[in-house]
């Protein structure tokens, strides 16, 4: 299912179908709040939507079996932190990694929603405005890119929410889109600049890009976010694009691409794209 909300707080819950379309809108509602990061992540077999404003406030949805969401927990984080990335850590266990400028927090997430603060720290010597969660088999690294330098920050999240650092590297250009994504046992990060050119690089087990420096192509439009999808068992990627930015003419609606993942991580194509009429301003899949 694909999760997308407006700035006007109405939300829109559609199916993505294997034949690669996105289907009508199945559930529409409004939230309490406009709810600029939403991140889905699981504990066990059930699903969940964080959602946070920059009030400092929470929402975690679970997620029914017909895809609606339902409201389990509310709270406050304490601040509001740009970068706040769900993930269930290699015991399992549903967790939160939070950063604003070199600081980062982690907390853990049970069943109900309720949080617990795990550990506190610095992540590097430089602020990473854009940061990825990179699943590698059971371990799990936080990458970030800044912007002044083009450097790329890497650091490994251990159980007790520590992260400890490992080498990192320069690339030779700015790509404020991330996106990690893993085919089989292979973890990779599809990146793309503003300008739209983007590549693929694979994550090792240390956490290390591989050393892939020169950008594949040129994307039709500048995606503001990919998500993971899987249909009939093979992964795909799902990416948006804000309205006006598409080398078409600008649209009123959210320009959407499918394309589906090789098993060396590359993109095989578009296998699907459309427009969304309910534009939405923040997405997730789960």
């Amino acid at each position: 299912f694909l999760f997308g909300q407006r700035r006007d707080t109405s939300f829109a819950v559609h199916e993505i179908q294997a034949s690669g379309a996105l289907s009508a809108p199945l559930q529409t509602g409004v939230l309490e709040h406009w709810y600029p990061v939403v991140a889905s992540y699981s504990i066990g077999a059930r699903g969940f939507v964080l959602c946070h404003r920059e009030s400092f406030g929470y929402a975690i949805l679970e997620i029914r079996e017909d895809g609606s969401p339902k409201l389990v927990a509310r709270g406050d984080l304490g601040a509001h932190d740009p970068v706040c990335l769900p993930f269930t850590s290699a015991s399992g266990q549903g967790c939160l990694f939070q950063a604003a400028d070199r600081s980062y927090k982690t907390v853990r997430i049970d069943a109900a929603g309720q949080l617990t603060a795990l550990r506190t720290g610095t992540f590097g010597d430089v602020s990473c405005p854009v940061m990825a969660l990179v699943k590698v088999r059971s371990k799990s690294f936080v990458l970030g890119h800044e912007p002044t330098g083009n450097r790329y920050l890497v650091g490994e999240v251990l159980d007790t929410g520590e992260v400890q650092s490992r080498p990192g590297g320069t690339w030779t250009a700015f790509h404020p889109t991330l996106f990690p994504y893993q085919v089989g046992d292979r973890a990779f990060v599809l990146a793309q600049t503003a300008g739209r050119a983007w590549k693929i690089v694979e994550v090792s087990e240390s956490g290390a890009p591989s050393a892939v420096d020169a950008d594949n192509g040129t994307m039709r439009n500048a995606y503001r976010a990919w998500l993971p999808v899987v249909l009939n068992g093979t992964p795909h990627v799902l990416g948006f694009a804000d309205p006006g930015v598409s080398e078409r003419a600008p649209v009123s609606t959210t320009t959407w691409t499918l394309q589906r993942l090789l098993d060396d991580g590359s993109l095989e194509g578009q296998i699907g794209e459309g427009k969304l009429a309910d534009q939405a301003d923040t997405t997730c899949v789960y």
